[in-house]
């Protein structure tokens, strides 16, 4: 039996995720600097807000949350934010665009989230590579020079899989 209530944090932030790439699509520049942030936030305090007294396996055992995994998941939510308030900060010094990060950011939480939670060897492969894909992206930083390191540590992550 599926129990959705366990999944619900997890599907909360990818909702998230799916909410900061159409508001970066939407809105060009300068004009999503000030509300994009936000919405990350609060989909990241949302997800802590799910989180607690909810214990249990679901999706039949691919997931499993227990007292432990609700104290990582809130470590978990502390260093995201923490993340997305050093990005928004970097980045109105440096007057650059950080809405590609702040998708690849959200994605990466994701992956980390459901990696605190599984219980199986496929659930775990599944959180690694959507801890990877956004990380080597990350890595890059959009700087040409890192690209093709970044793309060598992209298929190497592909390939070992």
């Amino acid at each position: 039996m599926v129990d959705y209530k366990l999944f619900l944090p997890e599907a909360l932030l990818t909702l998230g995720f799916l909410l900061t790439v159409f508001l970066v699509l939407m809105f060009p520049g300068r004009r999503r600097i000030s509300f994009l942030p936000v919405a990350a936030l609060a989909g990241v305090a949302v997800h802590l807000g799910f989180s607690y007294d909810n214990y249990g396996s679901t999706l039949n055992g691919l997931l499993t949350i227990d007292p432990p995994t609700v104290i990582l998941r809130s470590v978990g939510v502390f260093l995201g934010i923490s993340l997305i308030l050093v990005l928004v900060i970097t980045a109105r010094r440096r007057e650059e665009d950080f809405g590609y990060r702040l998708i690849l950011l959200t994605l990466l939480m994701v992956g980390v989230f459901v990696l605190f939670t599984s219980s199986h060897l496929v659930s775990l492969f599944l959180a690694l590579e959507l801890i990877a894909g956004p990380g080597y992206l990350l890595a890059m930083g959009g700087q040409k020079s890192l690209g093709e390191a970044s793309t060598r540590f992209l298929l190497l992550g592909i390939f070992s899989s």
